[in-house]
């Protein structure tokens, strides 16, 4: 449920920072969240249940916040990575 709109604005607001200084307009960065956001979508649906599942059948208790919060730091730098990508792509 929240997956969709999270993503969603993490592209719409790192579009906007990244184009604010060289006068990049609102129609290429909603061409950007909709180039990029069903393909972090099918990712995450994929990275998520499998980090997940190792979370809670290998990771004892006491571990599984700095495990999730390193998979989630991974799960970022991805996708950073992904935005940066597309966005050398497009040049």
């Amino acid at each position: 449920v929240v997956f969709p709109p999270y993503l969603a604005a993490l592209f719409a607001l790192m579009g906007a920072m990244e184009r604010g200084g060289r006068g990049g307009n609102i129609d290429d960065v909603v061409a950007n969240v909709c180039d990029r956001v069903p393909e972090a979508f099918a990712s995450g649906c994929v990275f998520w249940p499998f980090a997940n599942c190792v979370n809670f059948a290998l990771v004892p208790a006491a571990a599984r916040v700095p495990y999730l919060a390193t998979v989630g730091g991974l799960w970022n730098g991805y996708l950073s990575n992904m935005n940066e990508k597309k966005r050398e792509v497009g040049r």
